[in-house]
């Protein structure tokens, strides 16, 4: 896991091929003007842009990814992330079709707001 600012995000692009092109995309797009939606980039990774009211923590779940590396960043307000290590977790059934796996346990959290962004590596 990363937990950075988004000015420091140059730092991270030799860490998967696809990040130089994410870093290019964070630079030049105005994320606010963004649709919500899922939108391609030429690499293959994609930029998922979501609206939601935060939930309250006892509505929220754990998850972790198997095929997709998350990164979560804030357009507006802010958020506590709740993080924990997998292997310390009881698991529910992988779902493939979301790559989606529901975990159970105790959580450190994180606070995400505009200009810093979260890594959550499979």
């Amino acid at each position: 896991m990363i937990y950075d600012n988004l000015t420091q995000f140059h730092y991270y692009e030799a860490i998967h091929p696809f990040f130089p092109e994410v870093s290019r995309f964070l630079q030049r797009t105005d994320l606010l003007q963004l649709s919500p939606g899922r939108h391609p980039l030429s690499s293959g990774a994609f930029v998922g842009r979501s609206d939601y009211l935060t939930c309250l923590e006892n509505e929220a779940f754990i998850e972790c990814h198997r095929q997709y590396i998350d990164i979560q960043m804030l357009l507006s307000g802010s958020e506590r992330v709740g993080i924990c290590h997998r292997d310390d977790c009881r698991t529910e059934p992988y779902q493939s079709d979301l790559d989606l796996q529901k975990l159970s346990g105790e959580v450190d959290f994180i606070t995400l707001c505009p200009g810093n962004f979260a890594v959550f590596f499979p």
